[in-house]
């Protein structure tokens, strides 16, 4: 089929340059007619707003503070397109995926007055009530629950009322509909909120095109045979229904703030059936054609508890409280010929987390905080199909440390030590582990409005539950699939050192650098260990991933911040060693542009392709380049728009994957909607009731239990 086939051909720089070049012109086209008509008028706008512009950044060393303009505000339909806007120099933020990354490429945690947010938080954030946005490195403050980075909005607050803000977005080319409803109310010190949404996606354009190369030593006791299965979808059959619902009770006061929320998440893939062309050199079995026909259902309902005391001006307690319990389902039927292989499975999830953090106040310049964690979950996994068992999944872990800060006029640093402890038992085979985690942090004014920001961190992560399961299943007529129940923890070490350098609201300037390594990472292995001497994939711990890496994230304003121009150019360096070594060097980077026009905003991106092995899997891995321009209007309770997404591409082509190993290689080509052509129209209508409106942050949507299926 047309989708699948792909060009080898290299696409070259000119092609590049000019895909960058029609992007900008497109977004800037309408923005310099105007300039032209109306420039003496920019001249004096410009000027009229130069003591404003100049309280709209601040640094210190704990803190950089963004005020958002009337612009942006009106134009922002979520919390997170109100960041992509503002370009705030020490974020990555991708207006085409809506991610938040540190320029470091580290998570970012996100807070609405103190209170913890999630990305469904942020869809129903009224911008218009944006006091200012606050980003903060390593903070102090013991309501960001220890986070290392951190966004925080900052809201208009009132005494009582509410509102109410419907979303709704449909996408063509891609048949994607998503809506949601947020409903908030106030009264003095309590909150009572709302949400629900549901998301809808139906295609039939996923699949894969793949060759694979078996070298097996002794396959169906036949002796040695080196076989090539090459596979092509034919056809393909996907949809899925998301809905999620949610209600929160907050009580905030000078002294205590009580959050209780409960919430249910349901995740329906009723069809996701892919038709193969199969052929095998040389010719070991005669079906020509497979089908895999798949589906699954995941529930969650989940209780969230947040408590945080001021007991005294020094002292104060935080503590979380999570429970979560899941029910899963999975079916999987693959048919070639007189082959069938059924793997079913359902799983249920109890989960459980405490979390508490005592802060202490030593003087002005010193702080202490003793923290605290507690995991308890299950997992009870009854398999049937080809392959039946029954498997239980118990995990306790522990962790407890102590965190310092001290703060100066122009220095903040600090650090914390903490010692976890682990306790897994699989199906009655029982495993342990103790390490320490250990972070140091400094926060640098050399002069006013540079910054420099140190961080190093070490430590331990656990492999996902499914990785460690002892169940061994059957993938196709060569493959198998299974977990390794000792399975160990592996090390982490990361360095950042960023500086920042905020001159006046016309120019911000950020420069990254930063290491990351993993050791013993877990990764798949394949070996001919499988019945009939078959290949056997399996996880393993299997050798070191290091990766280096430098960016710039510069930006420019002009005519009074009506037109803002971002650049980051980023360069990687990729060191794997042990089971799979890759040696990749990647130059990348991403432009963006937005433009205000009265009450319309045009916005533009575009992502230059990335290659990169896998961090914690056997391949590695290239994605084509991004892009995007979007047109809309606001006007404070309406905000329509329409974007044009990779319009130039008519490929399904998502990315490309190769392995190479001993007794199996691969090289594989993803299709999907990831990356194809597709137009969307949004729509987002806000309106209050009441009178002085108390908007705190907006109720989190939850998210689901971690399950622990084999996959």
């Amino acid at each position: 089929m047309d989708w699948i086939t792909t060009s080898s051909a290299k696409v070259t720089h000119y092609f590049y340059l000019m895909r960058i070049l029609s992007l900008l012109l497109i977004v800037l086209n309408i923005s310099f007619n105007c300039i032209a008509q109306e420039f003496n008028d920019s001249l004096t706008y410009e000027l009229n707003e130069v003591v404003i512009e100049a309280e709209n950044q601040s640094i210190t060393n704990n803190v950089s503070k963004y005020i958002p303009n009337s612009k942006q505000k009106n134009a922002a339909q979520s919390g997170v397109m109100l960041l992509g806007l503002m370009a705030i120099p020490q974020l990555d933020v991708n207006m085409s995926s809506l991610s938040v990354k540190t320029m470091a490429g580290q998570n970012v945690t996100m807070f609405i007055d103190y209170n913890e947010a999630n990305q469904q938080d942020l869809d129903g954030l009224r911008t218009q009530d944006v006091k200012r946005v606050e980003y903060y490195s390593f903070p102090t403050d013991a309501r960001f629950k220890g986070a290392k980075h951190v966004i925080n909005f900052v809201m208009q607050k009132y005494e009582y009322g509410g509102y109410v803000k419907l979303k709704a977005e449909k996408q063509f080319s891609v048949n994607t509909t998503d809506a949601s409803v947020y409903s908030k109310i106030a009264y003095k010190s309590m909150l009572f909120d709302i949400y629900a949404d549901e998301s809808y996606l139906t295609t039939r354009h996923n699949g894969s095109y793949k060759s694979e190369l078996f070298r097996f030593p002794n396959l169906f006791d036949n002796g040695p045979a080196d076989i090539n299965r090459v596979s092509s979808t034919e056809s393909s059959r996907y949809r899925n229904n998301v809905n999620n619902i949610a209600a929160r009770a907050l009580y905030s006061s000078q002294k205590i703030q009580i959050s209780n929320r409960v919430s249910l998440n349901i995740s329906n893939t009723p069809v996701n059936d892919i038709l193969d062309y199969v052929i095998y050199q040389p010719r070991i079995f005669d079906n020509e054609m497979s089908t895999k026909k798949m589906s699954s259902k995941n529930l969650t309902a989940a209780y969230a508890g947040d408590f945080f005391f001021n007991l005294s001006p020094k002292t104060s307690l935080q503590t979380g409280l999570i429970y979560n319990y899941g029910h899963n389902t999975s079916n999987s039927h693959y048919a070639a010929d007189n082959f069938d292989i059924l793997n079913n499975a359902v799983e249920n999830v109890h989960d459980l987390h405490f979390n508490p953090r005592f802060s202490y106040q030593l003087n002005q310049h010193n702080r202490l905080m003793a923290f605290g964690s507690g995991v308890w979950r299950r997992n009870s996994i009854d398999y049937t199909g080809n392959t039946s068992s029954e498997q239980t999944y118990n995990v306790q872990a522990y962790f407890f440390g102590v965190h310092y800060d001290y703060t100066g006029e122009k220095l903040q640093t600090g650090g914390e030590l903490g010692w976890a402890w682990e306790n897994n038992k699989i199906s009655g085979i029982s495993s342990s582990d103790n390490f320490p985690q250990i972070n140091v942090y400094a926060n640098y004014m050399p002069a006013q409005k540079h910054m420099l920001t140190f961080s190093w961190n070490y430590g331990k992560d656990v492999p996902d539950a499914s990785q460690k399961s002892p169940n061994m299943l059957q993938q196709d007529e060569l493959m198998w699939f299974t977990g390794s129940p000792d399975l160990k923890d592996y090390k982490y070490m990361n360095t950042s050192l960023s500086y920042t350098w905020l001159p006046n609201n016309k120019w911000q300037l950020s420069a990254t650098g930063g290491q990351f390594n993993f050791k013993d990472r877990c990764v798949t292995i394949y070996s001919p260990t499988a019945p009939d001497g078959t290949m056997l994939r399996k996880y393993i711990n299997g050798g070191d991933y290091n990766a280096f890496m430098f960016n710039i994230n510069a930006t420019a304003k002009f005519f009074g911040s009506r037109l803002i121009l971002s650049m980051i150019p980023q360069y990687w360096i990729y060191r794997t060693r042990g089971a799979y070594s890759y040696s990749i060097d990647d130059f990348n980077g991403r432009i963006q542009a937005s433009y205000y026009l009265k009450s319309f905003y045009f916005v533009g991106s575009y992502s230059t392709k990335r290659k990169y092995p896998a961090t914690q899997a056997e391949y590695k891995e290239s994605v084509p380049e991004q892009y995007m321009v979007k047109i809309g209007w606001g006007n404070g309770a309406w905000n329509l728009s329409a974007a044009a997404y990779n319009f130039f591409r008519k490929s399904w082509l998502s990315g490309k994957r190769t392995l190479l190993s001993e007794f199996y290689d691969y090289t594989a080509s993803t299709f999907s909607t990831n990356a194809h052509m597709r137009f969307s129209l949004t729509a987002t209508y806000t309106f209050g009731y009441g009178k002085k409106v108390s908007r705190y942050n907006e109720v989190e949507k939850g998210e689901f239990s971690n399950s622990a299926i084999l996959k």
